[in-house]
């Protein structure tokens, strides 16, 4: 038995995943409306699971901000998802920055500590 072990971040993977998924969606079209849905279905999943990440590194949150940045520009894709993206994205930065800012100086940050 072989054990994978995983060592790129859960963004980074699930980005990867969500570029595969609209890839093999656009590469295979016209395809059954049943496998075309199901792929649809997986994609919103994967985005939903980046919106949804926790945080515990820069490179997570430079993530969401990719990913915000992919639903901006996919001009055939659903649009419903990125008010959301781009909420989390800056509410996990504000939230990070005012951490790590309380954990080693106390208080908010001053860049972060009136943001949103």
């Amino acid at each position: 038995m072989t054990i994978n072990v995983v060592t790129e971040r859960f963004t980074s993977r699930m980005l990867a995943l969500h570029s595969e998924l609209n890839r093999i969606a656009r590469q295979f079209e016209p395809m059954p409306d049943d496998a075309m849905d199901s792929i649809c279905e997986a994609i919103s999943v994967v985005g939903r699971a980046i919106i949804d990440a926790p945080i515990t590194a820069e490179q997570d949150i430079a993530n969401k901000f990719r990913f915000a940045a992919v639903l901006i520009e996919y001009d055939a894709g659903d649009h419903a998802d990125e008010p959301a993206a781009l909420s989390s994205a800056i509410s996990d930065l504000v939230a990070f920055r005012n951490d790590i800012w309380n954990a080693e100086i106390g208080g908010k940050h001053p860049f972060y500590a009136e943001a949103i």
